[in-house]
């Protein structure tokens, strides 16, 4: 197996054609023992609705398969942004979620996020609330399912486990043994890209997983 490294950065001054501080944000990957160029961007996650001056990748934070941006504006109210990759290297992207505060005034959410197994933590610094005028506010929102995102696999790699949370899911899709389990046969896959799908009995969305086969190299003297 191949293993790469991933790194993610917020441009949230980032215009789009005419629009003004629109954001960004930009992923790398580079193989161990090598450093980071330019050259090693596999993406770049823009928001569906683009908005001038709303900072997209003013904050970021990102765990497995998922990753929760703010959009901090300092003139507009803010916006986080839920993203999750379907593939190792960030190339195939969902956009999932778009969360606002509930005042719909100036409040800076999004500025701070964060999330975990189970939540997104959403900070929205200068919002009024009932403890008092630009108190701030943290918003707490369930996260959909995760999935661990697998590097390329070899046809003749043994049967392998992914892994998924919450745990009490059910993967389907080409190259799977063991639903329960998550069991996945890469021989039985078959060479290319296959899709496969981990769903959760209480959660709307659906995670997604998209794992390379490629052929194994023959040992020559």
């Amino acid at each position: 197996q191949i293993f790469y490294h991933l790194l993610f950065v917020g441009a949230p001054a980032k215009n789009f054609n005419s629009l003004n501080d629109v954001g960004a944000i930009y992923v790398y990957t580079h193989n161990p023992g090598t450093s980071w160029t330019s050259q090693n961007e596999t993406n770049k996650l823009i928001p569906e609705n683009k908005v001038a001056n709303t900072y997209f990748g003013s904050s970021l934070d990102v765990l497995k398969n998922t990753l929760v941006t703010g959009a901090g504006s300092t003139s507009v109210p803010g916006k986080a942004f839920v993203i999750q990759a379907k593939d190792y290297l960030w190339n195939t992207t969902v956009p999932l979620l778009e969360i606002s505060g509930d005042t719909f005034v100036l409040d800076y959410y999004g500025i701070d996020v964060a999330l975990n197994e189970d939540d997104f933590f959403i900070g929205a610094s200068i919002e009024s609330n009932a403890s008092g005028l630009s108190a701030g506010t943290v918003y707490v929102t369930a996260s959909p399912p995760l999935v661990t995102l697998e590097p390329p696999v070899c046809d003749s790699t043994a049967p392998f486990d992914l892994v998924g949370y919450p745990f009490n899911g059910t993967w389907s899709g080409p190259g799977i043994i063991d639903n329960q389990k998550g069991t996945f046969d890469p021989k039985m896959a078959g060479l290319g890209i296959t899709e496969l799908t981990y769903k959760t009995p209480n959660c709307f969305y659906e995670g997604k997983l998209l794992i390379t086969v490629v052929q194994a190299p023959v040992a020559t003297i």
